[in-house]
């Protein structure tokens, strides 16, 4: 197996930083963005969201994908909901900056999300109306949905843990969520990875240089070069490590914690009494159940909770990894519990 040299360091950058990843067509962005994605796995990111509005999961085994713009949007809702709920949390905890970002990782509650064809959401992604909403058609959507999401997700994310990869054509701030005015947060917020492609002298298409360039926040551009792949990645369990590259080195910074033995008796963080309840109307049946056949199911009683609490509940299990979204290309995606 193939191991990693020094000049292919930078790649542990992009692990656990706020990252944009862009080029032309055939620049290579799709293959080294799931090498990064191994990477992740492989530095202790246990749980990683895909947003591909295009994706299969055939092609992202391993990590839970989200596809369909309608269940992005909605993703990208729970994500800035979520974000203030652990600064709130963080506020009224006592703790240190550290001891809190220990305190994530001791509870698995750190994860990154990959937004994928980022280029072209603004054309289709809308501010999903709250299930609370008693007049859906009174609902005006925000404008600014998908530039609040960027902004929280670039600035806000590290200290909590949310690390976004964004995966575009170009770093124009039109480009990037139709956000404008945000050119110098970008240069001072995230690290950027420009990957150039060339064209084949044959076949006069673009392919993959191997060469690109990186630029830490406030910093120049720096040339590097990508290491060599003989194929796609699709499968990211680590029980798959027979095929994949072996890189010990670039990793061991990232997973030797800083922060190891600051608490030794921190909180965890327990399953809520509803996450739980849905949990065992998923494991009763036939699997994989819809959200409908949850919400419908007789073991509620005359105490059936509401749809944004299941999905609150949803939510907390994918989180957790107690259950996996199954049949995600359809309208209406399944679930079914992981197994132990």
């Amino acid at each position: 197996m193939q191991v990693l040299t020094d000049k292919y360091q930078w790649l542990k950058n992009t692990i656990a930083y706020p990252t944009l990843l862009f080029g032309g067509m055939g620049s290579g962005k799709s293959w080294t963005t799931r090498e990064i994605v191994w990477y992740k796995r492989q530095a202790g990111w246990n749980q990683i969201f895909v947003l591909d509005p295009h994706g299969t999961e055939v092609e992202w085994r391993g990590v839970t994908l989200i596809c369909g713009y309608e269940d992005i949007a909605r993703f990208m809702q729970w994500y800035m909901d979520e974000m203030r709920r652990r600064y709130d949390a963080y506020r009224q905890s006592a703790l240190t900056e550290e001891q809190w970002t220990q305190h994530l990782k001791d509870t698995n509650q750190h994860f990154c999300v990959i937004a994928e064809e980022f280029t072209t959401w603004s054309d289709h992604i809308v501010e999903p109306c709250p299930q609370n909403w008693s007049h859906e058609q009174d609902f005006k959507p925000d404008a600014d949905f998908i530039g609040k999401w960027f902004r929280c997700s670039m600035t806000e994310s590290r200290k909590q843990l949310m690390i976004p990869l964004f995966v575009a054509h170009d770093r124009t701030m039109e480009i990037l969520g139709r956000s404008k005015g945000l050119s110098k947060l970008r240069d001072a917020a995230l690290l950027e990875v420009e990957l150039f492609a060339t064209v084949d002298p044959v076949t006069t298409e673009a392919k993959a240089s191997g060469k690109g360039a990186i630029k830490l926040p406030g910093h120049q551009w720096l040339p590097i070069e990508l290491p060599p792949l003989t194929h796609k990645r699709i499968d990211f369990r680590l029980e798959q490590q027979s095929t994949a590259v072996d890189d010990d080195s670039l990793l061991q910074s990232e997973t030797t914690d800083p922060f190891a033995g600051i608490l030794d008796d921190l909180p965890t963080v327990q399953i809520s009494s509803i996450a739980m309840s849905i949990l065992e109307i998923i494991q009763s049946g036939k699997q994989p159940v819809s959200f409908e056949a949850i919400r419908k199911s007789r073991r509620w009683g005359d105490n059936a909770p509401a749809r944004e609490a299941i999905r609150e509940g949803l939510l907390e299990l994918v989180r957790m990894e107690k259950i996996a979204v199954v049949n995600c290309n359809h309208k209406r995606p399944k679930l079914q519990s992981r197994q132990i």
